[in-house]
């Protein structure tokens, strides 16, 4: 899921993850802000992984390369309401303008996923 550097550098890389389950990436991202990491975005990071923006204290940037993926969520059988919401109010009000310029009220059901350069919503790594 992470790529992760050497542990006294407290330095995360997001190079791909597809996202999981909700509460598992919320709780992950928590204590990377509790130990004041820094996440470096720098591949797709779709679904659940988005979920590290809501992390205000959770110091993120993004290389070129970086790329956020937003749909709305699911669980085995079909959308859920009470999970996108979730997500969805735990963006900051930046993403979900950006979410709502590309036609995603966050409340809707939508399956399809809504790619965002990482550098749009994030600052570049320096």
């Amino acid at each position: 899921m992470f790529g992760t550097a050497a542990a006294d550098q407290s330095v995360h890389y997001v190079t791909r993850d597809l996202g999981g389950l909700l509460l598992e990436h919320t709780d992950e991202f928590a204590q990377w802000a509790r130990d004041g990491d820094r996440v470096v975005v720098d591949g797709l990071c779709a679904s659940a992984c988005t979920l590290l923006l809501g992390q205000s204290r959770l110091q993120v940037c993004a290389t070129d390369g970086g790329m956020f993926a937003f749909h709305s969520a699911s669980y085995p059988g079909g959308y859920s309401e009470g999970a996108t919401l979730f997500m969805w109010f735990s963006y900051p009000y930046r993403v979900r303008q950006a979410l709502l310029k590309r036609g995603w009220n966050g409340v809707s059901y939508h399956p399809d996923p809504i790619f965002i350069p990482a550098t749009e919503i994030v600052q570049p790594c320096k």
